[in-house]
């Protein structure tokens, strides 16, 4: 049975319970009277002079401003680690992840205060959020209940709408997950024409193995689809596919980069088709080393050339650096929109970035960046726009800002991203603790995935840490035998001999 929350319960009848934290003037108190915590501050009860989590007390409880707080409070009995809980390192702060969204779980609810369009939940359920500062205080901002990911809709029919439809390709979207799904005709014999944006269907989320990418198979166009507001509903009468109408011939696009799905694919060769130009373009393995199998059907990005020299028998535009979509694409969704990610490596003139928002490493280079001269760090937090220039295939960061720096004084910076060749331990100060300083996320807890694990050890990622994070049984007794690649976890970041190791990890 449950127990009542304590919103329900503002008697002054004297209850007891332990304190569950308190710094500076005010906590928490849990109590097996209620469920939650409830607040404690030393301005209602001037008769304490503090308190320490594990402490057991008496209190009352007490409607203040509109909220239940605890009063009358009486010390009990102390708690017996007292000391040791006083004298701890505080919690870390979280002011360099600012701007970054994250996925947690609510501990208590009070009121929402800057999410107030936020639906109903209960403690303990999860969600996401993204970082805000508000003066000297930050808040989870922008919270909203988490959907199911594609992964845990694998195998399951559902119902949604077309976002997009091209040629032969195009995207769905549902209310049972967030982002889009991938749809293509070649996938989908049992459509005979291309599907309309706005359209309702239902399909099932199916999981191509090949390129590890999710996709709607046994797709059907369903009109008793609910569709959300604002989802723009197809139009009797209107072209399937106007883009059609603009495209060029295929002599014109020699050099750039298009993207299309492929018609037909047999033997090392076949045929590709896109909206950007009439026709069937030529693709051969030989003149794509490292080719992926490829299917009918499957979205690729690729590069129109010139077989040959023009004019002779061989002078025909043909499909080169061809990709999967779903590989190619993974910065071209993002180009010319603002995103926040971390530097992973950065040396001279140049370096990498990794951000949740897309998958691989991102160039960044101070040519286009020059601003930021003085380079970067691997673990810089950073803002940034994704460019790509006109006809060339390559994607790079631009507009480059720094939210978070590992070093953040300009003489260090400069020495650690390669002014110097190598950076000098300051005075008074061994090797250990420099590390610590430069590496800047000592202390911190962070959420991540586990991407590999063997044996007794492994590695995990985060969006908010650059690279691999070590993490082992050694450390996390309490979880062996429980570790499986993929799984997320939450975890803390200590450094012993000079390397980072999550610790304290939690299965989420």
């Amino acid at each position: 049975m449950k127990r009542p929350g304590v919103a329900n319960d503002s008697s002054h009848r004297v209850k007891r319970g332990r304190v569950r934290s308190f710094s500076g003037q005010w906590g928490f108190i849990n109590s097996p009277e209620f469920s939650g915590d409830l607040f404690v501050g030393l301005r209602r009860n001037p008769q304490l002079s503090g308190l320490a989590p594990g402490d057991e007390v008496d209190f009352a409880v007490a409607e203040v401003d509109g909220k239940l707080e605890a009063t009358e409070v009486q010390l009990v009995r102390l708690n017996e680690r007292r000391e040791e809980v006083l004298t701890a390192r505080p919690m870390a702060q979280v002011t360099h992840l600012v701007g970054q969204r994250f996925a947690g779980n609510v501990r208590f609810r009070d009121s929402w205060g800057r999410n107030p369009d936020l639906e109903p939940i209960l403690a303990g359920d999860p969600v996401n959020f993204q970082v805000a500062e508000d003066g000297d205080q930050c808040h989870a901002d922008s919270a909203t209940v988490p959907k199911s990911t594609l992964s845990d809709l694998h195998g399951r029919h559902l119902s949604g709408w077309v976002k997009s439809f091209k040629g032969n390709w195009g995207l769905i979207q549902s209310s049972h997950f967030d982002g889009d799904l991938f749809v293509g005709l070649g996938r989908n014999p049992q459509l005979k024409m291309p599907l309309v944006p706005g359209e309702g269907v239902t399909f099932l989320v199916n999981r191509d193995e090949r390129a590890g990418k999710f996709q709607a198979t046994e797709v059907q166009s369903d009109t008793s689809v609910d569709i959300p507001p604002g989802v723009a509903r197809p139009i009797a009468g209107q072209p399937e596919d106007g883009a059609r109408q603009e495209a060029r011939e295929l002599p014109e696009l020699v050099g750039e980069v298009c993207a299309g799905v492929v018609k037909s694919f047999r033997d090392g060769w076949g045929f590709v088709n896109s909206d950007a130009f009439v026709g069937d373009l030529f693709l051969h393995e030989g003149s794509n080393p490292g080719l992926p199998r490829l299917q009918p059907g499957d979205p690729v990005e690729f590069v129109v050339q010139l077989q040959g020299k023009l004019g002779t028998a061989l002078g025909k535009p043909h499909a080169t650096n061809v990709k999967l979509q779903s590989q190619a694409t993974s910065f071209s969704r993002w180009t010319g929109q603002l995103c926040s990610g971390t530097v992973k490596k950065f040396s001279g003139e140049w370096g990498f970035i990794v951000s949740p928002q897309f998958e691989g490493d991102l160039f960044v280079g101070t040519r286009s960046n020059p601003h930021i001269s003085g380079g970067l760090l691997a673990g810089d937090i950073v803002e940034f726009e994704v460019f790509r220039e006109k006809g060339k295939e390559a994607f790079e960061a631009v507009k480059v800002r720094v939210l978070s720096s590992v070093l953040p004084l300009p003489s260090l910076r400069r020495q650690a991203s390669g002014g110097t060749k190598q950076i000098s331990t300051p005075a008074n100060a061994s090797a250990k603790e420099f590390s610590r300083k430069r590496f800047g996320q000592e202390g911190q807890m962070l959420t991540g995935t586990i991407r590999s694990f063997k044996g007794d050890w492994g590695f995990v990622n985060s969006p908010a840490f650059a690279g691999d994070l070590f993490i082992g049984t050694k450390s996390n007794r309490h979880l062996a035998g429980r570790f499986t690649e993929g799984a997320s976890v939450r975890f803390l970041i200590d450094i012993n001999s000079g390397k980072a190791e999550a610790t304290q990890v939690e299965l989420i």
